[in-house]
């Protein structure tokens, strides 16, 4: 019974229509993007003991030259897209400014079922 899932295409895949995004680390010279990381996974059993999936908890972060937490904002774009694709979102911080990297930042906490 393995706990490792990877949903690492399944986030790339779900957010690009909406900004670039990419596991840990950024590259590109967009001014919104999202980096990610699965922080966790566990195994999701049933009361029997068998193992029908893995619950996978992590979180996006969102940079921005502009803020985007404000109506019709970016954020409220990647909480659709992520429940559309069966993510729950746990959490979405409101934006602070990052004086020193010249930008917005929010982060976004979510779970996602890998089921087997």
């Amino acid at each position: 019974m393995k706990t490792y899932a990877s949903i690492n295409k399944l986030i790339v895949k779900t957010l690009s229509p909406i900004l670039p995004t990419a596991l840990l680390k950024y590259s590109g010279k967009d001014n919104l993007y999202a980096t990610f990381r699965v922080s966790s996974r566990k195994k999701r059993l049933l009361a029997s003991g068998d193992n029908y999936g893995i619950s996978c908890y992590g979180f996006i972060d969102v940079f921005s030259k502009s803020n985007p937490s404000i109506e019709n904002s970016v954020l409220g774009k990647i909480d659709e897209a992520l429940s559309n694709a069966g993510f729950t979102v746990l959490n979405i911080t409101d934006a602070e400014y990052v004086y020193d990297k010249g930008e917005y930042h929010a982060e976004i906490t979510f779970r996602y079922l890998y089921e087997r």
